[in-house]
């Protein structure tokens, strides 16, 4: 299913944490999204790799981190998916669709994007 930008991010999160920081909170978003772009690039590079060496651990390990990730700016139904992935991969039987993966990974690209495009 095709997601629309707006679905993708939401962006009342880092209104959420204006009200909480006050005037650092652009420079703390800023960080906190580019952290987030550099990191999950890495994290989706180990989640395939893990996946095609069903290395369980590793997998289990890098979906948590990227569910987690996806949360703190806003990429909650994104988020669902991962968290979808490390419930899977959390029995020893590692037999997930491919699709599924690579959906995921399709869609933390498309997070990425607009994260990017919004706070460049």
């Amino acid at each position: 299913m095709k997601k629309n930008k707006q679905d993708l991010v939401d962006f009342s999160v880092f209104e959420q944490y204006r009200e909480i920081m006050g005037d650092e909170t652009d420079e703390f978003i800023n960080e906190i999204v580019q952290v987030f772009i550099q990191s999950s690039k890495e994290l989706a590079t180990t989640l395939h790799a893990s996946f095609k060496q069903a290395d369980i651990e590793t997998f289990h390990r890098t979906a948590h981190s990227l569910k987690s990730n996806l949360k703190t700016v806003g990429a909650n139904l994104i988020s669902e998916k991962f968290a979808q992935l490390e419930d899977m991969s959390s029995t020893q039987d590692f037999r997930m669709p491919f699709d599924l993966v690579s959906e995921a990974l399709v869609e933390l690209n498309a997070v990425r994007q607009e994260l990017y495009s919004h706070y460049r």
